[in-house]
């Protein structure tokens, strides 16, 4: 309530700045009723003109920590101190009643030049201040907005990750080998059995190791193969990854599924699919690439499935914030994803 009141005094700073600069010029002045009062009516006016001008333009076109802000509000400062010993010197002289021969004494200029810096100086400080202040203020809001996000979809995203198409598939290709006698099929089981646990237990977690990651990553390409007898056209290189770094996960799993999903590569053996991942200095960077095929593109935009790359890109937003790029590229014949993260 405080802070509201201090904010609404400012934008009508009329009255208080009118009882200051009467004190101001009062002293100034030495007193001189009528002098006294016209300067701080001035006084007022023009703090009250330069609180405006920085709320209402500077401030809201400009951010307050930018060297051009900086510099546009000093600039203000210094004409408007201009302008106010200009002001003073036309109205002793040509306006205002003669002073009396006590009261005519020398003032130096830088030394009125400096009052008036400091007394238009610091309505426009405040001013900035409480600006600050209300962006803190609803940059916090904003924050627990977001927490309030995660807490309550974080963990429905992650398992909804589970798309119920791949885990059929799964099983069915896991039937078909072990009907044809491949001995791998117990190995695929355990493949599949420790992904069902990486979603449904270790991303509970806000952060797990990028090596966990990785072989989810790989135990879904490996049953993306096993789909098709011709082999697939796909290309996954890891380079430079430091098992040790964590990650939040399910980060770059969707754009996975959803390179193999809108290919279909599993139905067209022109298609492929190309991923590139590399941990350097704390910074991933991932790069994914796949064909489009030539349909109707609401046949294979159409999601089924995982928390989609809205959501994603919500993650990214809540968990690394401003710590992030995503570039996405459609052509007609490709799908191109860059995403770079900080994860120190």
């Amino acid at each position: 309530m405080s802070l509201k009141l201090n904010v609404n005094l400012l934008r009508n700073p009329f009255i208080f700045w009118l009882v200051v600069g009467l004190l101001y010029y009062g002293i100034l002045s030495y007193w001189n009723p009528t002098e006294a009062l016209f300067f701080a009516f001035q006084f007022a006016l023009m703090q009250g003109i330069i609180v405006a001008f920085n709320t209402k333009y500077l401030l809201k076109k400009l951010e307050y920590d930018s060297v051009k802000y900086k510099t546009l509000s000093i600039l203000l400062l210094v004409i408007f101190s201009g302008l106010s010993m200009v002001i003073m010197a036309l109205s002793i002289n040509y306006l205002l009643p003669p002073r009396l021969s006590s009261q005519n004494q020398s003032v130096p200029i830088l030394w009125i030049f400096f009052m008036n810096i400091l007394a238009l100086g610091v309505p426009l400080f405040i001013s900035t201040f409480f600006h600050i202040l209300r962006k803190e203020r609803e940059y916090r809001m904003q924050i627990q907005d977001l927490e309030k996000l995660q807490n309550e979809t974080e963990l429905k995203f992650l398992k909804s990750q589970i798309n119920p198409h791949f885990l059929f598939n799964a099983l069915n290709n896991i039937y078909t080998i072990s009907y044809t006698g491949d001995a791998s099929a117990p190995e695929k089981i355990l493949i599949l059995s420790d992904m069902l646990r990486y979603v449904l237990y270790d991303c509970k977690s806000k952060k797990v190791l990028i090596s966990r990651e990785l072989e989810y990553v790989k135990s879904f390409i490996e049953f993306q193969q096993l789909k098709t007898e011709f082999p697939q056209n796909i290309n996954f290189q890891i380079d430079e990854v430091n098992e040790s770094i964590q990650i939040a996960p399910m980060i770059i799993i969707p754009f996975i599924e959803n390179s193999f999903k809108h290919s279909k590569i599993d139905t067209d053996k022109n298609a492929w699919v190309s991923a590139f991942i590399k941990v350097d200095n704390d910074n991933l960077v991932f790069q994914i690439e796949n064909t489009i095929p030539k349909v109707s593109p609401q046949n294979w935009l159409s999601s089924e499935g995982g928390i989609g790359l809205e959501n994603v890109k919500k993650r990214l937003e809540l968990l690394y914030s401003q710590k992030y790029t995503l570039k996405i590229v459609s052509n007609a014949s490709t799908y191109y994803v860059n995403l770079t993260i900080n994860l120190n």
